[in-house]
C-alpha cells in the first residue's frame, strides 16, 4: 500500500469528521459545573473526548491546508500557524 496524496485528503477529510463527531456527542454527556462533579468520571471521559476532538480536528485542518498550500500561500500559512497554535 502507497501513500498517496488522494489518500492523505481523505484521511484529514475523515478526521475533521470524527472531530466533529465528537464536538456533537460530547455536548450532551458534558457534566454540570458544580464543584461536586469535577472529579467524576463524566469529566475524564469528557476531557478525553475533547482531547481527542483537538487532535482530530488539527489534523483534519493540516489535511485540509496541504491541500490548499498553493492556492493560499502567505496567508494562508499564517493563519494555519495562528490556528495550530
Amino acid at each position: 500500500m502507497s501513500i498517496t496524496p488522494s489518500k492523505l485528503t481523505q484521511a484529514a477529510g475523515i478526521s475533521a469528521l470524527l472531530a466533529g463527531l465528537l464536538y456533537i456527542l460530547r455536548q450532551p454527556l458534558h457534566p454540570t459545573d458544580e464543584v461536586s462533579e469535577v472529579y467524576g468520571l463524566a469529566w475524564l471521559i469528557v476531557g478525553y473526548m475533547t482531547l481527542c476532538m483537538s487532535v482530530l480536528g488539527l489534523a483534519g485542518v493540516t489535511g485540509i491546508y496541504l491541500r490548499q498550500v498553493k492556492e493560499t500561500g502567505l496567508l494562508g500559512l499564517i493563519g494555519y500557524l495562528m490556528f495550530g497554535a
